[in-house]
């Protein structure tokens, strides 16, 4: 059933024409950069856009010039470890293409994160996600209390997600004509 929900929400994804996808990313970028929570959090966790994704690269700039510390993930033996991002010189491609840090520092510690940007495929009216399949951003999660954000175009919002015990719900999806907030009991959350 998810695998269903992923092709088609990647095919929609995939539709959205170049003039139009750049004003989107532009409209959700701002969304973030104005959320209260955003505002607040000096630790906050990107996670690197392909191309069919809301692009986070100029988000990732801003967010270094606003004096934030920024940190992007690896997958390092099938988990996401966390480290400083420095500059987009220090990324290369790593799983499925996307860039990560090439750094050999000693990763953070997920607790140490006060916000996450986090990516998907697709997201429901209930704040659950649909990333690529492998758990990576679900196993992280678990691990924070971080104020979790989900970055979405409108043409990835569905009303419901099949979900499972190990999926773990974003607390805000901003969508560019959208702030979805959404109440979840997290016991990590201080």
């Amino acid at each position: 059933m998810k695998h269903t929900f992923r092709e088609q929400l990647k095919e929609k994804r995939r539709g959205i024409a170049a003039g139009l996808y750049a004003e989107k990313c532009k409209k959700i970028g701002q969304l973030l950069l104005h959320l209260a929570e955003y505002l607040k959090a000096e630790h906050v966790l990107f996670y690197v856009s392909t191309p069919e994704e809301v692009d986070t690269h100029e988000m990732i700039k801003a967010a270094v010039e606003s004096g934030k510390k920024v940190y992007l993930p690896k997958t390092v033996n099938d988990e996401l470890l966390i480290y400083p991002f420095n500059n987009f010189e220090e990324l290369e491609s790593g799983a499925h293409g996307i860039l990560e840090p090439t750094t050999c520092t000693e990763s953070v510690d997920p607790t140490k994160m006060d916000l996450i940007v986090v990516p998907g495929v697709g997201f429901d009216h209930r704040g659950h996600r649909l990333g690529r399949g492998e758990g990576h951003y679900d196993r992280l999660l678990k691990k924070t209390g971080a104020y979790k954000v989900g970055l979405a175009f409108e043409e990835q919002l569905v009303p419901e997600l099949p979900i499972e015990d190990h999926d773990v719900p974003v607390d805000v999806l901003l969508t560019g004509r959208n702030l979805l907030y959404f109440k979840h009991t997290n016991p990590l959350a201080s």
